[in-house]
């Protein structure tokens, strides 16, 4: 008999009039003699939102974004910016540059946070999102002056502002995470809900073996842009794959993929840690290092998040993975928007043969921890829209 769970979450859909414009996930599992036989993914996500921009002007476009998107605004509109200003040639001046990282950087922050806290750490008071919330809001306030859309006869205003304040809030509230990852990487034993959290998570998974995740993300401009001007370009933005190792295959680009060699991640292997375990340490790696990150766009203005593959075509590393727009500019009468295409990480990462699939199909899970597994690889991999998970005995 079937056996189903609903996880809103805060990611609830978003809505335009009547319209569910952000979609859901549903994952059907075929569950039988103790093991997952098989996994379905499916999407209510519309792909055909961005026809709402065929001929309208940048600017318009531009307008809608935040009325389209909620989670990760700013990486989506910064894409969309960024697309139509390197198809004009503009040069984005330097402070605006810096601002629009900062605001992917402290996007990302809040989005982490709030999935860290409200999924794996039971709202347990470890992070401050009051704190952190109310001064990335004064910060996406003071910042809004580098996210208008530039040509090459519009001098930038800049509005002065004290990276260093947000700087101190998120080194406070982030905290914890940075004594944990001290402790943790000297193989130091410590008490507190980090630490909790992990040793429980090993001892829960521990004797369920998982499969291996699709490869990391490797975007070729040239490929890539093959893929979105073919005849199945409509396809491929909903269930992008690549062609890895001599065929095409679902990759994955992810909090994961960012920093799955990395310290904190590395040392939870060395000890031996669960692969569901290793997934967590590495949202705590990613927020950890934030802070240091934005101090080295401010003053070096490198890690930066703002990617052009080619003119209209733009990688923004946002929260959640690697997020890809493309425009295409039409000049017969006015200079409108032709094509509009958008690859959100959510495809990349939830596609029907991707990492979920090929890390659960055929793991042998004991069925009272069959629905702990399924919820808590999902949010490992994280969606950036709610999901229904139906089990089928």
């Amino acid at each position: 008999m079937p056996l189903s769970n609903m996880n809103d979450q805060a990611h609830q859909g978003e809505t335009l009039g009547h319209v569910d414009i952000a979609g859901r996930l549903t994952v059907k599992v075929d569950y039988a003699d103790g093991y997952i036989k098989d996994l379905q993914i499916t999407s209510s996500r519309p792909q055909g939102l961005t026809g709402l921009f065929i001929g309208k002007s940048p600017q318009t476009v531009c307008q809608l974004h935040p009325l389209l998107f909620s989670l990760c605004r700013n990486a989506q509109l910064i894409a969309g910016l960024s697309a139509f200003e390197s198809l004009q040639a503009v040069t984005v001046p330097q402070p605006a540059l810096i601002a629009r990282n900062v605001l992917v950087y402290l996007e990302t922050a809040q989005e982490l946070c709030l999935r860290l806290s409200s999924d794996w750490l039971d709202d347990l008071q470890v992070i401050d999102l009051a704190q952190l919330m109310t001064t990335i809001k004064q910060a996406y306030g003071a910042l809004s002056w580098c996210l208008g859309l530039h040509t090459s006869s519009q001098p930038v205003v800049e509005a002065g502002f004290d990276y260093e304040s947000i700087l101190r809030v998120l080194d406070q509230v982030l905290q914890p995470l940075s004594q944990f990852c001290t402790h943790y990487l000297l193989n130091q034993r410590t008490s507190g809900p980090i630490p909790q959290l992990v040793s429980h998570l090993n001892q829960t998974f521990a004797p369920i073996k998982l499969g291996h995740p699709a490869s990391p993300l490797q975007l070729s401009a040239e490929s890539l842009i093959e893929r979105l001007q073919g005849a199945d370009s409509r396809t491929f933005c909903a269930q992008p794959d690549l062609y890895v190792e001599g065929q095409w295959q679902p990759v994955e680009t992810s909090v994961w993929t960012r920093n799955c060699n990395l310290s904190l991640v590395k040392q939870g292997r060395a000890l031996g840690a669960h692969p569901l375990t290793l997934r967590v340490l590495a949202v705590i790696n990613e927020l950890e290092s934030i802070p240091d990150k934005i101090r080295r766009v401010i003053r070096e203005q490198n890690h930066l998040l703002i990617t052009q593959l080619a003119p209209g075509l733009i990688k923004v590393q946002a929260a959640r993975g690697d997020l890809v727009h493309r425009v295409e500019l039409s000049h017969d009468v006015a200079t409108n928007v032709k094509q509009y295409q958008i690859i959100a990480p959510t495809e990349w990462n939830f596609h029907p043969q991707g990492s979920l699939v090929s890390m659960l199909k055929g793991v042998i899970v004991p069925k009272e921890r069959l629905m702990l597994l399924l919820e808590k690889m999902i949010l490992a991999i994280d969606p950036c829209v709610a999901y229904d998970i139906q089990i089928e005995e």
